[in-house]
């Protein structure tokens, strides 16, 4: 058979007189192309008539949809979730635990205003609004019958304040009547882009400025932030989670992707001054730590404290004295199954892989190892081995 017959039809005439278009065919081939063409119009065609249908239809779905998504929200709004008479609308502690929800930027920036947690207030010194705080019980089955601290129900993001103002402070060094003196719980959370840049000498610098001996850090992720503080003279506590520490409780948080450059004293990835603090199940992962003395990747002042599961890892850690790549002051503190990773501390005095200062510190199963892609401080307090003892940290806390 002879696949190439050219097959014409030359100007022939319709019965009304009409002159057809003339086709020409080369091959059988071409006939094919041709007809898959027409095809393919008819597809469109028949698409395009049905487009305004599809898109009424999927417009009568999205409305349904946010129909049925505010009243689900209203339905929430007006639920008396712990069943404590208030309505979760006007509810601050909607489920009763005694920690007042912050549900995004505008609910956090309220915390400086009632550092101790017994109210949402939007005016500084004054308790705020109390109602539905508590209503649940504790563990121990025990009436939560008000509030004593916060709890985050979102990941926030401080985009939008470049020269964020950190939570508490201190007057001078030591001297901290302003501090948060709470419960903070982050759920696992995240608080990004935080920015700081103070020029004037301060006590205390960092997401929270200072905390009481009596509060609790639990549960908190700070990603993505720059923190520079180098004024003139000697400014002392420098941390992207907290500045001043000393003696309080930090659980289970982080601080990954950051740099401090600072002329501070006591400056840490995770705690400036963290003396007699406690810190468990916590890891840093940041680039660059630049501190004056007492400068380590997780805690800068660290005597006394004790260190359980956590690790810190950075590019390099530098001071001119007391430098260490998981604690710079390390005198008489207490560490237990916790890493520091890479060689990354410089200095002139006073400086180690570990802890920088170390007189009388107590290391059990704690170690330095090398910076690798394939372990991080994530993965090192993740393994099997590492495996948190959770009554030893209730029983040292």
């Amino acid at each position: 058979m002879n696949y190439n017959t050219t097959f014409r039809h030359e100007h022939a005439e319709s019965k009304s007189g009409h002159k057809l278009k003339q086709t020409r065919v080369d091959s059988i081939g071409d006939l094919v192309i041709k007809l898959r063409g027409i095809i393919k119009l008819k597809r469109v065609m028949k698409h395009l008539l049905f487009a305004p249908i599809i898109a009424a239809i999927t417009l009568i779905f999205i409305v349904a949809c946010s129909i049925d998504k505010s009243d689900k929200v209203i339905e929430l709004q007006m639920a008396d979730t712990d069943s404590d008479g208030y309505i979760n609308l006007y509810d601050v502690d909607d489920d009763g635990d005694g920690l007042i929800e912050i549900r995004g930027i505008a609910d956090f920036n309220m915390v400086r205003n009632n550092l101790d947690g017994t109210g949402m207030s939007s005016t500084r010194g004054q308790k705020g609004e109390i109602y539905g705080c508590g209503g649940g019980i504790t563990l121990e089955g025990e009436p939560i019958d008000s509030c004593h601290g916060y709890e985050l129900v979102a990941d926030i993001s401080l985009i939008d304040y470049a020269k964020w103002q950190p939570i508490g402070s201190c007057s001078a060094n030591n001297e901290c009547e302003d501090a948060f003196n709470a419960v903070f719980e982050g759920n696992g959370h995240t608080i990004s882009d935080l920015s700081i840049n103070i020029d004037r000498v301060a006590f205390g610098v960092g997401l929270f400025g200072a905390i009481s001996p009596d509060s609790e850090l639990r549960n908190i992720h700070v990603r993505n932030s720059m923190v520079v503080f180098e004024p003139e003279g000697e400014p002392y506590d420098v941390g992207i989670l907290v500045g001043h520490a000393r003696g309080a409780y930090i659980e289970g948080s982080s601080v990954v992707g950051g740099d401090i450059y600072t002329t501070a004293f006591d400056a840490g990835g995770l705690i400036g001054d963290g003396e007699g603090a406690t810190v468990t199940y916590s890891y840093v992962d940041v680039g660059i730590i630049k501190g004056a003395s007492e400068v380590g990747g997780l805690i800068g002042g660290g005597a006394s404290s004790n260190i359980l599961y956590s690790c810190a890892s950075a590019s390099i850690i530098y001071g001119k004295e007391e430098v260490g790549g998981l604690v710079g002051d390390g005198k008489n503190a207490m560490i237990i199954s916790s890493y520091a990773v890479g060689d990354i501390t410089k200095g002139e005095t006073a400086v180690g892989d570990l802890a920088g200062e170390d007189q009388n510190i107590n290391v059990k199963d704690s170690y330095t190892m090398e910076n690798t892609q394939e372990f991080g401080c994530f993965e090192m307090i993740s393994m099997d081995n590492l495996t948190p003892n959770i009554q030893l940290a209730e029983n040292i806390r």
